[in-house]
């Protein structure tokens, strides 16, 4: 997904874009959120290409997201004041507001909290104090629109009950359930992966990915600096069994 539109009544009008990275097929970058202003919002990637937060263009944590072992989301807003990222806004003696004030008057990017693009000032400092003692809000939608998360697939949000929601992700050709760590829909391709055809990754979630629902691939991992840009495939194959790697 390049783009998400919305029709506004009349037409349809931008609403998010979305640059994705070449080094594996649900690898996300950047996303713009052409509705609220155009203002770009950077991804922050773990293992298995999990989105593991939302940063500004200052590099300040907007969104962090937390999961269980199959997947399942915890979705946390950050407040911009919350400069030394511990989870609260503090003000006082060693706190986040004198750690603004100490930059005030400097081109700081990371201190620039109102992301104007000037220097530290006054209003930056104000943001702090007007957000005094307030904590990370455990949320249930991303509040941008953020729609990736485990494994960089989508997913959608979807109310079971009042007060309970329940996410189900796109694998391209089945939807998966991250809470139950199963599969919505039968493997299209039958018994290739083993007897169960709901399971998912041969209930190796923490080392296997299942990028389109029919097959399953050692974690392709960030590739950062220094790591091994190789990938293996392991679909219909005993995951204790030697496999042979094929480069990327």
């Amino acid at each position: 997904m390049i783009a998400e539109e919305t029709w506004n009544g009349s037409a349809w009008a931008p609403a998010r874009q979305y640059v994705n990275g070449t080094q594996y097929i649900d690898e996300r970058v950047v996303m713009r959120d052409v509705a609220g202003g155009g203002v770009d919002h950077y991804y922050l990637l773990e293992e298995l290409y999990s989105v593991a937060g939302m940063a500004a263009s200052n590099g300040r944590l907007k969104e962090a997201v937390v999961y269980d072992t199959y997947g399942e989301a915890r979705i946390y807003q950050w407040k911009a004041g919350d400069v030394d990222r511990n989870g609260t806004v503090t003000t006082g003696t060693g706190s986040d507001e004198t750690a603004v004030q100490a930059h005030l008057g400097q081109a700081e990017p990371l201190y620039d909290l109102d992301l104007d693009g000037g220097n530290v000032d006054n209003d930056d400092v104000a943001i702090v104090t007007g957000q005094a003692n307030e904590t990370a809000q455990l949320a249930t939608y991303s509040s941008f629109g953020n729609p990736y998360l485990f494994t960089g697939r989508p997913s959608d949000t979807l109310l079971v009950e009042e007060g309970r929601f329940r996410r189900i992700q796109d694998n391209r050709n089945r939807m998966y359930d991250p809470h139950h760590g199963r599969w919505f829909q039968r493997d299209p391709l039958g018994y290739v992966d083993g007897s169960n055809l709901y399971e998912y990754a041969q209930s190796l979630p923490i080392d296997l990915v299942d990028p389109d629902g029919t097959s399953i691939y050692l974690d392709p991992r960030p590739m950062f600096p220094g790591s091994d840009p190789e990938t293996l495939t392991l679909s219909g194959v005993d995951p204790e069994e030697e496999v042979v790697s094929t480069p990327v």
